[in-house]
């Protein structure tokens, strides 16, 4: 199976081995992916993310799955332990042979593995990165060029299984069907239940009522500065329509929440 890319190509982000301020309007292959199934795929701000099943598994298991990225990397967000673009793709490091789901986000990317588990790196204002800290840019001693675990996730009844980005904040969608979210906040896109400007650094519990069972969250993530609070705020209603209540949803305001 391979990746195929279009579009702009001005930081390698099709994966072709070239960079070129031309659009491509046709497909073109991403180069070097090893082979296997191609299992989850995502495009940030001019870098794009895949992971890549080495084994052609019927069983469901991710045993050997591995995550890539190439194209922009000024944060760090392609999880390689540099800050220099990448024309083809190159494996994340520090993550185990077993990831489910990469999202690229806004100079940040997060990574779900099997266990439950998320890890992000790169840009960290706002908290992006879920890990304690906050910090605009690489180079201090809290921005992650490699991948960082998110505090309190993947810990018992607290297995993540899907993720979405947002411009500087993620929400995290467990199997018990309960939402976890941190990162910017101005317009209430993490449900804190205190002050919209408020950002958190860490991982917050969201639950809505105790009949709460959120069965998805929207993976789409703002591209561009003029459609990222659109976007944010377009990931709450998309997440309130998916749950089984069948009272009306509280506002944002009235959102109940528990720090881990």
């Amino acid at each position: 199976m391979k990746v195929e890319c279009w579009g702009r190509n001005q930081y390698g982000q099709l994966g072709n081995g070239e960079s070129s301020t031309t659009i491509s309007t046709q497909p073109v292959s991403a180069i070097g992916l090893p082979a296997g199934n191609i299992t989850s795929i995502s495009v940030g701000y001019q870098y794009t993310c895949a992971v890549v099943d080495g084994r052609d598994r019927r069983d469901g298991a991710y045993a050997n799955s591995s995550a890539w990225c190439w194209g922009y990397n000024n944060n760090g967000q392609l999880g390689d332990g540099t800050v220099s673009n990448r024309y083809l793709p190159v494996k994340v490091k520090n993550l185990a042979a077993n990831v489910t789901q990469i999202v690229a986000g806004w100079y940040a990317t997060c990574a779900v593995l099997a266990e439950g588990s998320v890890h992000c790196w790169g840009y960290n204002n706002y908290g992006y990165r879920g890990d304690g800290s906050s910090s605009a840019y690489v180079g201090t001693s809290t921005d992650a060029l490699l991948p960082q675990r998110v505090q309190g996730l993947g810990e018992t009844d607290v297995q993540v299984t899907q993720i979405a980005m947002g411009e500087y904040h993620v929400l995290a969608l467990t199997s018990t069907g309960k939402v976890y979210s941190w990162g910017y906040n101005n317009y209430g896109q993490c449900m804190f239940a205190h002050t919209l400007a408020t950002s958190n650094t860490s991982v917050i519990a969201t639950t809505a009522t105790a009949d709460a069972n959120i069965v998805m969250i929207p993976t789409t993530t703002a591209t561009t500065a003029a459609n990222a609070a659109d976007a944010a705020n377009a990931a709450i209603a998309a997440i309130a329509t998916t749950t089984t209540i069948t009272a009306p949803l509280p506002s944002v305001s009235q959102w109940a929440t528990k720090p881990l």
